[in-house]
């Protein structure tokens, strides 16, 4: 598990709206609701992030994996070509 917590970033968002919100007159059923939910989306971006970043990280690995295969193919191909070229070359120069 990557994330263990919510990060600090959410947390504070969070902290600050409930913050705010006991300096307006609401009845205490929307302030208890709006916390709740408040508590809820600070949970629903723990695991956003937990599903994120083994997913970036993967997508990360592949991109950079076709990258270098891609290098490599060309390099192969390139030599391959060559050596041919020069083993065509020798054979056209001893008929």
């Amino acid at each position: 598990m990557f994330v263990e917590r919510t990060p600090a970033f959410i947390d504070l968002g969070v902290e600050k709206a409930k913050y705010m919100l006991q300096n307006v007159e609401l009845s205490s059923e929307i302030r208890t609701f709006i916390s709740g939910k408040l508590t809820e989306f600070a949970t629903y971006s723990t695991t956003i992030f937990n599903t994120m970043i083994p997913w970036v990280a993967t997508f990360a690995t592949r991109v950079v994996s076709l990258f270098l295969n891609i290098i490599f193919s060309y390099n192969y191909i390139w030599i391959f070509y060559y050596m041919i070229k020069k083993t065509f070359q020798e054979f056209l120069k001893s008929l």
